[in-house]
């Protein structure tokens, strides 16, 4: 596993560990994530790396990375599904949101939410769809597709770069 380094310029501002479950916060991010409370599973301060990310995405296409898996062998589609989904499940950056704060900053929302699965039938036409949808603050910033085009499926993982530093 590769060690993370940071920088004094981009360390997450200090916040008391109390101050992530004041119920004020969370019904905020829960709000601007459109999900319920008891729906998050965390919140943590976005890094400065990442803040400036987030100013940066003002246009679609903007800081999108795609990943394009061409499935080989297996045709059953709710194991390839199942796999993404543990995937998904086990790792809260993939499952992260960004809001802004009610007084002033970013925070990054974990929300236990189930991967909304895109489909499709045409990977070009999915993939030029997904760079013209922007991230935004309080929707996931990875998305999934799933597409069967002439008998062969595509698993394109989209996601926002601010999650991937």
């Amino acid at each position: 596993m590769a060690a993370k380094c940071t920088t004094s310029q981009d360390a997450a501002p200090e916040v008391d560990a109390e101050d992530m479950l004041d119920p004020a916060l969370l019904h905020h991010c829960a709000e601007k994530c459109a999900v319920s409370v008891d729906m998050i599973d965390g919140i943590y301060p976005a890094n400065r790396l990442q803040t400036r990310l987030l100013q940066m995405t003002k246009e679609p296409g903007v800081l999108v990375e795609f990943l394009v898996i061409e499935v080989q062998g297996t045709r059953d589609i709710s194991r390839i599904q199942a796999v993404f989904e543990l995937m998904h499940d086990r790792n809260a950056i993939l499952r992260t949101c960004f809001v802004e704060g009610p007084d002033q900053g970013s925070f990054q929302v974990v929300v236990a939410e189930p991967i909304a699965w895109a489909i499709g039938n045409d990977i070009l036409a999915y993939m030029a769809k997904e760079k013209n949808t922007p991230f935004g603050f309080g929707k996931p910033f990875t998305r999934y597709g799933l597409i069967n085009q002439n008998n062969q499926i595509y698993i394109v993982w989209t996601a926002h770069h601010s999650v991937q530093d």
